[in-house]
């Protein structure tokens, strides 16, 4: 059994890296005494859980995971929360597929216009330079495409703090969307 004390220092360890959490019923002045309150506070506490439970953000979040105890009563559900070894910076458009290799010590990186609108308008400015006869009223006159994607191909090195360094060995810019496949035979 918990107290709502309890329920209250969860939502404050949550609400700090989540602000938009579910909100915790509120706190009484009086002590709740009467079955039907009791029943009340109960139903709202376990729909505060159960929303939480619902977000997949809350499935590695230690103080979630910590009050409900799942480590210890539900080994197989362990999660380890992702390990921040390195950032990327500068690059061309938003991320939007990696590959890390390690036994080249190589990171590829997809990339992506992130704002729907600048896509469509760089397709559109695309094909204009392509085909010209299908030119818009608000095309520019510059003779150049617009790139969509690009694909960028890291070194990875791992300095004496075990932090990553990605130095950065080329970018190739596309007229289209990049993913990365790759084959392991």
């Amino acid at each position: 059994m918990r107290r709502y004390n309890q329920f209250s220092q969860l939502d404050a360890d949550i609400r700090k890296k989540h602000p938009k959490i579910p909100t915790l019923p509120g706190k009484t002045f009086l002590k709740l005494s009467a079955s039907v309150d009791l029943d009340k506070r109960r139903i709202e506490l376990h729909n505060y859980l159960r929303d939480l439970a619902n977000r997949g953000d809350m499935r590695t979040n230690p103080a979630f995971r910590s009050f409900l105890e799942l480590d210890e009563h539900i080994p197989d559900s362990v999660c380890y929360s992702p390990l921040k070894v390195g950032q990327l910076t500068n690059l061309f458009f938003g991320g939007r597929d990696v590959l890390y290799l390690p036994e080249e010590k190589t990171m590829l990186v997809a990339q992506s216009k992130m704002n729907i609108a600048s896509r469509v308008d760089s397709y559109f400015n695309n094909v204009t330079f392509f085909l010209p006869q299908f030119s818009l009223p608000w095309d520019s006159s510059d003779d150049n495409v617009s790139p969509v994607g690009a694909l960028s191909v890291f070194k990875v090195v791992v300095d004496v703090n075990d932090e990553w360094q990605f130095q950065l060995q080329w970018t190739c810019s596309y007229t289209a969307q990049t993913n990365i496949l790759y084959y392991c035979n």
